[in-house]
């Protein structure tokens, strides 16, 4: 079937940008200066071969091998004689604007390669968007961002796919795409051929270890991965995954191997390491509740704010040998609904004395179906508790602690009473200064560790 066109006043082009049509006063743009009116109608593709094409400029009809002139006209009328449009002509040296160059006057925009349009050759330019942390929206991103007149932009990610601004989650629901370093913007210039291709990079360190998703819910305290669907093959699983700017990312089993294919298992892990190597992290996964298995699944695992939990082989370090049992239990949390308790090397539960070598943290889940051990790494000698060369002055303080001896890429966390994180530095000098001022009286728990290793600890009291 073919449509009816005798009634069409409108014109289409592949080498200028043509407005809709329809209107009088429609646009064509991207005719350059000194185009002729022959090749300019032979850059033309008529809605019916039968229309009346007639340029106008200010001395008459311009025709032949007349040049077009900025605001010259182009009066298109149907085939039947009944319609007619007019088209304004934009004539300038560079036709079509070839500006991909975005704006933002809330982020950092910065062009690392400038983009190739010759004739010979054409390759995108490679830029980057920075100054917004993780969790923000692609929405908000979008609203901050300023494109040039003509240009025309896309959301991709690595693989050139589309990504949209809003997608369904485990819960089926709508939920805002969060921004994370697998985010571009494809940023095409209104003549069609300079391209600029934009990295969203949230702000992330060369020690940070950490994952996020917009599919599942990732609780990044407990560092558990909720509502994952059972029988979710392992490309599918990772695929939903992202993790901070340059950090590397591999499930493993409950033997510590890395598993490549296949289905995810309930007792596999996500190990992420930082760009540099030095911190890793390990969450665990919480299967969806469905049909014939109507809970989640009860995992069995410990994490400290104090001591440094290795995850994969299940060890924990930075205890001290005159650590109470009762004082190392109230800084190790278990997962929902676990139960964690020291045993000795023969199996049996210790409740009063110290941590001796050989005992171990059994930790059961709630269902009792899983069980864990850790085991616990080198004990440090009775009432030493880390490097003596770092001081920790005045104690107790009314506002200012000095941490002396640090070195730099040494990592300073402050815990208050209940094990809430309040202060967390990454070292720049070897004297660090740290405020409590806005914090209660109280004790306070210091911790200074080197690569995620435990390096001292102090007890700091707020008067």
């Amino acid at each position: 079937m073919y449509a009816v066109t005798d009634y069409k006043s409108t014109i289409s082009s592949v080498v200028y940008k043509v407005s809709e049509g329809y209107k009088w006063n429609e646009s064509i743009k991207g005719i350059t200066t000194g185009t002729t009116a022959a090749t300019f109608l032979g850059n033309i593709i008529k809605a019916n071969e039968k229309q009346v094409l007639t340029i106008k400029g200010a001395a008459g009809i311009v025709e032949g091998a007349s040049a077009l002139s900025n605001t010259d006209t182009l009066v298109v009328m149907s085939a039947d004689s009944t319609n007619i449009t007019k088209y304004i002509l934009t004539v300038s040296p560079d036709g079509l604007s070839s500006n991909a160059v975005i704006t933002s006057s809330r982020y950092t925009v910065s062009i690392d390669q400038q983009p190739k349009s010759g004739t010979e050759e054409v390759e995108a330019g490679i830029g980057n968007v920075k100054g917004f942390d993780y969790g923000t929206t692609l929405r908000t991103i979008m609203a901050n961002i300023q494109i040039p007149a003509g240009a025309t932009l896309d959301i991709i990610d690595g693989k050139g796919a589309y990504v949209p601004l809003i997608t369904l989650n485990f819960d089926t629901t709508y939920v805002n795409v969060t921004v994370n370093s697998n985010t571009y913007l494809s940023v095409t210039a209104e003549n069609g051929v300079t391209q600029i291709i934009y990295q969203l990079i949230p702000t992330a360190t060369e020690n940070d270890a950490f994952i996020t998703s917009d599919i599942y819910s990732v609780a990044q305290k407990d560092l558990l991965i909720e509502f994952v669907p059972r029988g979710t093959d392992v490309a599918t699983f990772l695929g939903n995954l992202v993790a901070s700017a340059g950090a590397s990312i591999k499930l493993l089993n409950n033997m510590g191997q890395e598993r490549l294919d296949g289905y995810i298992a309930v007792d596999d892990k996500v190990q992420v390491t930082s760009p540099n190597g030095n911190v890793s992290k390990v969450y665990y996964l919480s299967m969806l509740a469905e049909r014939y298995i109507q809970s989640t699944t009860y995992l069995a695992y410990i994490i400290s704010n104090i001591y440094t939990v290795d995850q994969v082989s299940y060890k924990v370090d930075g205890v001290s040998g005159d650590e109470t049992v009762a004082s190392f239990l109230t800084k190790v949390t278990a997962s929902m609904g676990a139960t964690a308790v020291v045993i000795d090397k023969n199996g049996n539960e210790k409740n009063s004395g110290d941590i001796d070598n050989g005992d171990k943290v059994k930790v059961t889940s709630v269902d009792g179906k899983i069980t864990n051990y850790y085991t616990f790494g080198t004990l440090t000698s009775a009432g030493q508790i880390g490097n003596n060369s770092i001081e920790m002055y005045p104690n107790p303080t009314s506002d200012i602690i000095n941490i002396s001896g640090v070195k730099a890429g040494n990592r300073i966390q402050v815990y208050n009473s209940v094990g809430a994180t309040i202060r967390d530095i990454n070292v720049q000098n070897s004297v660090e200064r740290i405020s409590l001022r806005s914090q209660p009286n109280g004790i306070y728990m210091i911790v200074v560790s080197d690569n995620n290793k435990f390096v001292s600890r102090f007890k700091a009291i707020k008067q």
